[in-house]
This record gives structure tokens, C-alpha cells and sequence, in this order.
């Protein structure tokens, strides 16, 4: 790393890039948190090509996390509505076998 490279934040872009896509290296991990560290005092912009929206992040990080934990898109977890509407159809059909069940008897 040149001195030009310390005051280049384009550098530090790519830096960050890398480290999205998972090709940093170890010595410009430790660059890219030394220089993070520093600028604790001032804002970091985050450039609108990395994500256009707040949804779009959290979706990219999910997505991120669910790689790295070995979860492909099959293992997603049933939704809390889907189970509400399995149970309430379960609920609807002991209904009716007791109403079937008592008009027999």
C-alpha cells in the first residue's frame, strides 16, 4: 500500500467491494478496518450503486448470511401465515365431522 493509496478513497471503495464478494486478503481487511477505525468522526458514505434502497440491502444481507450458513432458497422456513391457515383449515374440518358425527347419532 503506496501513501497515495491512503488518501484515495476510491482505494477504500474497492477495498469494500472486495470484501463483499469475498476476495479481500487479510492485510487489506486489516488496511480497510485500520481506515474505517479512523474516520469513526466522520459520516461514510455508502455509494448507491452497493444497494438502491433500504429493502434491497437487508435482502442482500439475508441472502449473504444464508450462504454463509449452507441454506439454500428450498430450506426457507414455512411462513407464521401459512401455518395460521393449515391450522384453521384443520380446525374447520374437526368442526364439520362433529356436526357430521352428531347428526348421524
Amino acid at each position: 500500500m503506496s501513501e497515495n493509496d491512503v488518501n484515495d478513497p476510491v482505494y477504500y471503495q474497492a477495498l469494500v467491494h472486495k470484501l463483499v464478494a469475498g476476495t479481500i486478503t487479510l492485510a487489506e481487511r486489516q488496511a480497510l478496518e485500520q481506515w474505517y477505525n479512523a474516520q469513526q468522526d466522520h459520516a461514510v458514505e455508502i455509494p448507491a450503486s452497493f444497494a438502491a434502497s433500504e429493502a434491497e440491502h437487508e435482502k442482500r444481507l439475508l441472502a449473504k448470511i444464508r450462504q454463509q450458513a449452507g441454506l439454500s432458497a428450498m430450506n426457507v422456513p414455512v411462513h407464521g401465515a401459512r401455518i395460521r391457515t393449515i391450522y384453521r383449515w384443520a380446525a374447520a374440518a374437526a368442526v364439520l365431522v362433529l356436526i357430521s358425527t352428531g347428526i348421524y347419532f
